[in-house]
């Protein structure tokens, strides 16, 4: 038998005047209004006006909406929604997983606000700040707290201490969960001249180049007969893959390769 989930605090705990319930990753219950998460919310209004099915029971925790983040994180964004006090925002990792809960469900202001409960954090922890934000493709955020930590960073120059160089300082536990390329522009940026300002055509999050380029290429031609061969085995190809860099490969759906040369 499922434990009973818990309910969170006020003003979550209206029986009376909720309406939906959505329940946490901790199993905590929290009594909610339609109206209140579909301004809030694109996301939760495009969600509540698709037909719903007949209700089992009149009690709401009967059938809730499950989520993914836990009570502490939902009370926090719930209070930048609702009218009452802001919630006061610390510690980064609970102002992180605000943020990033805010930015799944389309929450216009309770990303302003948690954005600027993150700047205080910039300056005391760019690295973990420059993670979160490239996580979330927050570009401006990403190029505040490159720019601090360029400011901030001691290199000792000609040391074999990994830790001590530009990439081994500039790693920490948070920089497995971005792109590689993040972590390579980071790094870019902190060996160009030493200017802190982050350029208005610099991008951290994602890679310019590949989001700009312009039509697709055509793979050379070449005197190999295998590839006159592939050539003409792929004139009945049914799906065309593009790679990254523009390039176009026909292929099969479904491909069983007999009498090659």
């Amino acid at each position: 038998m499922a434990n009973k989930a818990g309910v969170s605090e006020a003003p979550f705990n209206n029986l009376l005047s909720s309406d939906i319930v959505i329940r946490t990753s901790d199993n905590v219950d929290f009594h909610l209004h339609k109206a209140i998460l579909s301004i809030a919310s694109p996301f939760f209004n495009d969600m509540f006006t698709l037909p719903q099915p007949f209700p089992k029971s009149e009690d709401l925790t009967a059938d809730p909406i499950v989520v993914s983040e836990d009570s502490q994180t939902m009370d926090g964004l719930l209070r930048l929604c609702y009218p009452v006090d802001d919630p006061i925002m610390t510690d980064l990792h609970i102002v992180g997983n605000i943020l990033e809960a805010a930015t799944k469900y389309l929450m216009g202001q309770p990303i302003k606000l948690a954005t600027i409960a993150m700047q205080p954090f910039v300056e005391t922890h760019p690295l973990q700040v420059y993670a979160i934000a490239c996580r979330l493709k927050q570009e401006e955020l990403a190029g505040q707290a490159a720019g601090s930590w360029k400011r901030q960073r001691i290199v000792i120059p000609g040391s074999e201490d990994f830790e001590s160089t530009v990439g081994g300082a500039s790693y920490i536990p948070e920089m497995a969960h971005i792109s590689s390329g993040a972590y390579s522009r980071l790094v870019k940026y902190l060996l160009s001249p030493k200017e802190p300002a982050v350029k208005p055509t610099f991008q951290f999050c994602e890679n310019t180049a590949i989001s700009r380029r312009g039509k697709p290429h055509k793979l050379e031609t070449t005197n190999s007969p295998y590839y006159a061969y592939m050539q003409e085995l792929m004139q009945d190809a049914d799906l065309v893959v593009r790679a990254s860099d523009g390039f176009d490969f026909r292929v099969h759906k479904l491909n069983t390769p007999t009498g090659y040369p």
